[in-house]
């Protein structure tokens, strides 16, 4: 899986919109724009910043499993 083709699972099952992945990735909003697309400005995403959204993701779920007690249903 490339960094791009990660950068956009994480994105549809975080639902950020991308000014809430510029936040959470430390990186420009302009800079962000040009991730995930085929368009000829297109740049793959960082590693790191790939990484920082699923931690969020891990964060979240963990979250979720303290909020209903951690029983999985």
């Amino acid at each position: 899986m490339t960094a791009t083709d990660r950068y956009n699972a994480l994105r549809r099952r975080l639902r950020l919109t991308q000014p809430e992945i510029a936040v959470a990735t430390q990186y420009s909003e302009g800079y962000v724009r040009r991730w995930g697309h085929a368009g000829a400005t297109a740049l793959p995403p960082p590693a790191d910043a790939v990484d920082r959204l699923a931690a969020l993701l891990r964060e979240r779920a963990l979250a979720d499993l303290v909020e209903c007690g951690g029983v999985i249903q």
